[in-house]
């Protein structure tokens, strides 16, 4: 903005400067209802992701019964569903830690 060969009077460092501290002090008043709105969208992703896992949990189930039911053609898929389970343990343990 100002080239080298312009030289700020004090003035105008000063209006700089507290433009500056204005800046500051308006970000660090933040209002309740912005952090509200991130504690909102926190517990929807916690329950997203709740309720995700029950469903993944469910289906789990669904296949361990449908192989002991009829292992010849369930076997294959709840094998399948192991591996995609062992895989996806770590994925989910990384993404979870803070």
């Amino acid at each position: 903005m100002a080239s080298n060969n312009n030289r700020l009077t004090p003035r105008q460092k000063m209006i700089n400067l507290m433009y500056i501290v204005l800046t500051a002090m308006l970000a660090l008043n933040v209002s309740s209802d912005v952090l509200n709105g991130f504690k909102q969208v926190e517990d929807g992703l916690e329950r997203s992701t709740s309720n995700a896992s029950l469903q993944n949990d469910a289906l789990y189930q669904k296949l361990a019964d449908f192989n002991s039911q009829n292992p010849e053609k369930g076997g294959p898929w709840y094998k399948k569903s192991l591996e995609v389970k062992k895989t996806d343990r770590p994925l989910r343990t990384t993404t979870s830690t803070p």
